[in-house]
């Protein structure tokens, strides 16, 4: 990355095919640029999170909250053996009651994932998976120079706005779902926006 004139940086991908699972540019002055006069080709495989990426950690209902509830991370994997043999929940909110009070059975505070780790391990990369995935791409920077887009279909929300510019001298397709363009109104010194 090079520093850029407000911000960001580029990367100059440099006649190379590069291909980006995640993008993070929060202003305009990120860019992604080939000033080379070979053409690249830029695949933007987006992606909010993979499986193998998540990791998950499994906690202990301890006595407290046992006796008096407690509080958490939705998403969170816990085990227990409370009613018997080691059973595992995810939980759904950040604070639940007492196990002791049926806590557990309350499906607005807990899903049940069964008694095996492994599948208890996997459904909780798997709900974590789907909640990421509900959002939809935002690039704010810049694509600029010599190089074809390529955006396949995207997991999740199928959808990619480019809120910064393009400006390449090939092609950009997109397979499925949305491609949105927008921009947004440059204010100078004595300038307001109004809405029109």
């Amino acid at each position: 990355m090079f520093p850029g004139d407000s911000g960001g940086g580029y990367l100059d991908i440099n006649g190379k095919d590069t291909e980006f699972s995640r993008l993070q540019a929060v202003d305009y002055g990120a860019a992604i640029i080939n000033s080379s006069t070979d053409k690249s080709l830029l695949t933007l495989n987006l992606s909010p999170l993979k499986k193998d990426e998540i990791a998950v950690s499994v906690k202990a209902l301890d006595m407290n909250a046992i006796f008096q509830g407690g509080h958490g991370t939705a998403g969170d994997l816990y085990k227990t053996t409370f009613y018997g043999p080691t059973q595992y929940y995810l939980l759904k909110k950040p604070k639940f009651g007492s196990v002791l009070m049926g806590s557990l059975k309350n499906t607005s505070e807990w899903q049940f994932a069964g008694t095996d780790l492994n599948q208890a391990v996997d459904m909780a990369k798997n709900n974590k998976l789907t909640s990421s995935a509900q959002a939809s791409y935002l690039y704010h920077g810049k694509l600029l120079g010599n190089m074809d887009i390529v955006i396949p279909e995207l997991t999740g929300n199928d959808i990619l706005t480019l809120d910064g510019s393009v400006s390449i001298s090939g092609d950009m397709s997109k397979q499925d779902g949305a491609l949105i363009f927008q921009g947004h109104p440059v204010i100078h010194a004595g300038q307001t926006v109004s809405a029109s």
